[in-house]
């Protein structure tokens, strides 16, 4: 257990490095127009695979796991995937016809510009290419072999963005045709050899039609959530296109990112102290789990705030350093959007203790009150600084709620 942590943080630090130099290479190789163009396509990505996947990704692992372990459902353990396989590929199928029969009005949404709709089947290829990943990452999680997963992880989300960068005359289009075709490529070999080891004529279609109850049941719970995530990390950049261009939203998406980069750091936090704190609610150690989750805290926001003055500090050469000459637009952008890292800090490290204390979704209820404050205070605005400041103020209510909830929970329960 302990080597599969070990490979784990290594791969997600080596990805994480990856997405660091990538959009270093955007910036020099696409330029300012295509940087936005490239940003701002990441974060569509981004948005879509949540609702696609349909909580797949987490439901198959979990549903695997617990297969794996029952001896009486051991051998039942292949419907899980061959359900949620089909269940993801209907859902992007279905999208992405709609999408591409709707191209113009696709790239209207998502770039604010119809112009863009040859961008459309280059981000269907990457949108298709990473459901399938997840599905195979998933399976391979959902077994506990975490030697295959951790490969295909750094193969997928690391080699390959750095890999087709070096291809001559690179295009964002190409860019992420390519990128999108590696990804079906490297997954979709993976399902097959998945789906070749499958015994076929064991199933039925009421076995089928429970588990895929199952993984609904369980995933479109989560739903909401998912997507309310995705959109507040989205919708900004989006908004920023139709207001004020591609270039200025490809800031916005660049800024964006980087907060998500920095919450990346806390993430493995989370990976621990779900089990552990579970743990400790079984045992009623509120008391210790509250002083845990303290030292955390001020720990994770202490790394956070000073990364946050850093950068308000020396912006300007921090990014005349990573991007080069030419994307000082993107200074202010980024300085009041890393403004709400740390109320993003405290959601990251204190949301699977909210999983753990409380059996209701309190996550997906803190994480709609926070897109309600961003919709009602940048929709209709027709100003790309409201439009960011009210993301930050989305932020800040998530954090706010998150450790008002975690508070509240522990102190109900030390008092009884």
């Amino acid at each position: 257990m302990k080597r599969d942590y070990q490979i784990t943080f290594l791969t997600e630090f080596l990805v994480l490095v990856s997405q660091i130099v990538v959009f270093k290479l955007a910036a020099n190789f696409l330029g300012n127009q295509g940087f936005g163009e490239y940003a701002l396509a990441r974060r569509t990505i981004s948005f879509a695979i949540p609702v696609l996947l349909l909580g797949m990704g987490v439901g198959l692992t979990r549903y695997l796991a617990f297969a794996s372990v029952d001896s009486s459902k051991s051998e039942n353990s292949h419907p899980y995937f061959v359900c949620a396989f089909l269940i993801v590929t209907t859902a992007v199928s279905l999208f992405l016809l709609a999408l591409n029969l709707l191209a113009r009005e696709g790239a209207y949404i998502f770039f604010g510009d119809k112009g863009y709709q040859f961008l459309i089947l280059p981000l269907s290829l990457s949108i298709l290419g990473i459901c399938f990943h997840t599905l195979a990452y998933s399976y391979y999680r959902g077994h506990l072999r975490m030697l295959p997963a951790n490969c295909l992880q750094f193969i997928n989300l690391g080699l390959i963005p750095l890999g087709v960068f070096a291809l001559p005359e690179i295009s964002v289009s190409r860019l992420f045709t390519i990128m999108g075709l590696l990804w079906i490529g490297t997954s979709g070999m993976v399902i097959l050899h998945i789906l070749k080891k499958i015994p076929w004529k064991n199933f039925s279609f009421n076995q089928l039609k429970d588990r895929s109850k199952e993984l609904l049941s369980y995933g479109l719970v989560r739903l909401p959530g998912d997507f309310g995530m995705a959109a507040l990390l989205t919708l900004p950049a989006t908004l920023t296109a139709h207001i004020s261009g591609i270039e200025k939203a490809g800031y916005v998406a660049f800024g964006i990112s980087i907060l998500n980069l920095l919450g990346t750091m806390f993430t493995p936090v989370g990976l621990v102290l779900l089990p552990k704190a579970s743990k400790m609610v079984a045992k009623k150690e509120f008391p210790l789990l509250k002083k845990h989750l303290l030292k955390l805290l001020k720990v994770s926001l202490g790394v956070t705030a000073i990364a946050v003055v850093v950068f308000e500090l020396f912006a300007p050469d921090i990014i005349r350093l990573y991007l080069g000459e030419g994307f000082e637009g993107a200074v202010n952008i980024l300085r009041v959007i890393l403004i709400g890292a740390l109320p993003h800090t405290a959601y990251i490290v204190l949301r699977s203790s909210l999983d753990a204390v409380y059996v209701r979704p309190k996550n997906v209820k803190n994480i709609l009150l926070a897109l309600t404050f961003f919709l009602l205070v940048s929709l209709g605005s027709g100003s790309s600084a409201y439009v960011i400041f009210s993301l930050c103020g989305g932020l800040f209510i998530l954090g706010a709620f998150t450790v008002y909830d975690i508070h509240k929970g522990l102190a109900k329960q030390i008092q009884i």
